[in-house]
Parts: C-alpha cells; sequence; structure tokens
C-alpha cells in the first residue's frame, strides 16, 4: 500500500501541465467555446476567423486534450469527421511538434492550441489547461 501511494505520488510531481491558448485578443474566447471551435461548429467570433490546432494522434498530449477539455476520444473525434468529410468539412490542422504549435500560434491571428504551460508567454490567453 505504501508503495502504491509513493508510485501515485511521484507520478503527479513528473506530471505536465498543459495550456490550451490563442493570442487575437479580439477573439475574446470562452472556455465553453473550445468544443465548439474543436468540433467546427464555430468557425469565426468577432470578426476573426478561428483556426483550432492539434497534435498528431500519437501525441500525449492530444490524448489529454480530447479527454480532459472536450470530453472525448480518439475514436468519437475520429467518427466525428469521418461523417463530417462528406459535408466538405475537414479536421483541424495536425502540427509535428509542440515547439511547431508554438510557432504557428505566433504567427497565424485567430490561431488556438495547446503547448505546454512552461511556454506560455505574455501576449497568450490562456483558456484552461490539463494535465499529462
Amino acid at each position: 500500500m505504501k508503495l502504491l501511494l509513493i508510485l501515485c505520488l511521484s507520478l503527479s510531481l513528473f506530471a505536465e501541465t498543459w495550456s490550451v491558448v490563442y493570442v487575437s485578443a479580439d477573439l475574446k474566447l470562452k472556455k465553453s467555446d473550445l468544443l465548439n471551435i474543436y468540433f467546427k461548429k464555430m468557425g469565426q467570433k468577432n470578426g476573426v476567423s478561428i483556426v483550432a490546432l492539434n497534435l498528431s494522434a500519437s501525441h500525449p498530449a492530444r490524448r489529454a486534450f480530447l479527454q480532459q477539455v472536450l470530453g472525448s476520444n480518439l475514436h468519437e473525434w475520429d467518427l466525428y469527421y469521418d461523417q463530417m468529410y462528406f459535408m466538405g468539412v475537414k479536421t483541424p490542422p495536425v502540427l509535428k511538434s509542440p515547439e511547431s504549435m508554438l510557432k504557428y500560434l505566433s504567427k497565424v491571428q485567430g490561431a488556438i492550441g495547446y503547448i505546454p504551460k512552461k511556454n506560455l508567454r505574455q501576449e497568450y490567453i490562456e483558456l484552461t489547461s490539463f494535465e499529462l
């Protein structure tokens, strides 16, 4: 029992916090907007086009984001976008790494994505966070 408690405490010490962020202050997004943004039911706000970003399906942060923030999983995500494909709706862009996510966020107004909390910058507006 003690070993299990020590293991759980050790894992929590190594947990990494990620933040869901965007840059454009004109968007004025709320956490409750995220589901509509990532499932492409909201494409713009206050005249700014929104670009939802993802990491690859194999990245642990994507799975954690889907589960903890969107209340979904990869299987549900794939099923939804398989259906939407026939209506001309494409999945959000997939980036190779957190570093590429940071670059995209800094260059594209209206982009929204998730990054390690340690990479937060002053210009980022944080909507929520999740644990990896």
